[in-house]
């Protein structure tokens, strides 16, 4: 996930009351007004993109299951899309906890295949995981 630093371990309405005028500006645009000490968006986007393609080259032309956190998986999901980073709440709004979201990385393209999908879309047999 992404290093929100200040932010750790605390709820919105805490954060709001603790950096009113940090938590206005990040809601506004949370790339450049990411909070100070905390990791950088695009710098988080670039780390979680390139892990996925080391994940890619391993393994060609399987399927593998990586799991992560929402912030962290929708900048990478934009990064690889080319989606502007600035937009990541507005063009993936919601990744539900423990769903499942399908995306491919192949031959350097990127295509996103599925959003959200309940944890139940994954079945088990043996050792494999089949999305």
């Amino acid at each position: 996930e992404l290093d929100f630093s200040p932010l750790e371990g605390k709820t919105k309405s805490q954060s709001h009351a603790l950096f009113a005028q940090s938590m206005h500006a990040y809601l506004h645009d949370p790339v450049t007004n990411h909070f100070p000490g905390g990791e950088s968006p695009e710098v988080a986007a670039d780390r979680a993109l390139s892990c996925l393609q080391d994940i890619a080259a391993a393994y060609p032309k399987q399927r593998v299951l990586v799991v992560g956190h929402s912030t962290l998986t929708r900048l990478a999901l934009c990064r690889a899309l080319g989606i502007e980073l600035s937009h990541y709440r507005k063009r993936f709004p919601v990744l539900l906890n423990c769903a499942v979201t399908q995306f491919r990385l192949r031959d350097g393209d990127a295509s996103l295949v599925a959003l959200n999908l309940p944890l139940s879309y994954l079945e088990f047999s043996g050792k494999d995981a089949i999305l």
